[in-house]
């Protein structure tokens, strides 16, 4: 930091095309006092304008149990699944450790969770989270259909509040199923929260 100078940090880009990344991820030192006396004046610039891209759900899907011998593969194909999708190293890493405390079998430890996040994280964020000109064509044909559907009788509220919640989510992260059916991956607890539903609501409707 001085005068005229700025702080980088991942996932910046450098001028040579690469992105920053951190080196050594141990605990900060303490903050100068002059810092933060200076903080007021400091603001964050991440990347440039056109380099954002909004992360969204891995499509990848997870096995319930992963074991010994398929475990580094199996997270670092879901690592860069999440890079494709736009997520940075800090999301990446956070998420990779919890798919290894909840499924893997025996679980990694935290170095090799690190360096696999590490490794998934040399690609540049991709583009996976972007809706193709198809997908939202097919959404706005079914929203049309949708109209002029009856929407009465026993549990027609929740599966209606459901398949709009359904159909939201798809103009962000829907994708073509066999290039006929607009598909997206959606877990049932954020579906229930999008539809305004509980769990069981929501799952009785799909």
């Amino acid at each position: 930091m001085a005068d005229g100078k700025g702080v980088v940090l991942p996932p910046s880009k450098h001028t040579s095309g690469r992105r920053y990344e951190v080196l050594i991820d141990g605990p900060l030192a303490p903050l100068p006092s002059w810092i933060l006396e200076e903080g007021s004046r400091l603001r964050a610039i991440e990347g440039g304008e056109g380099d954002r891209v909004q992360p969204t759900e891995s499509r990848f899907v997870l096995p319930e149990r992963i074991c010994k011998g398929a475990r580094n593969r199996i997270l670092y194909r879901y690592g860069c699944s999440l890079r494709a999708h736009g997520w940075d190293h800090a999301s990446m890493l956070a998420d990779l450790l919890r798919v290894d405390a909840e499924r893997c079998l025996p679980p990694m430890s935290d170095v090799e969770i690190r360096k696999t996040a590490r490794s998934a994280a040399l690609h540049s964020p991709g583009n996976a989270s972007r809706v193709t000109p198809q997908v939202l064509n097919a959404i706005a044909y079914l929203e049309k259909k949708a109209r002029t559907r009856p929407t009465k009788g026993v549990g027609a509220h929740s599966r209606w509040a459901v398949y709009r919640a359904l159909l939201d989510c798809a103009k962000h992260h829907g994708y073509m199923h066999k290039g006929r059916d607009v598909a997206v991956r959606i877990s049932v607890r954020r579906l229930a929260l999008a539809a305004g539903l509980g769990k069981t609501a929501t799952q009785d409707a799909l």
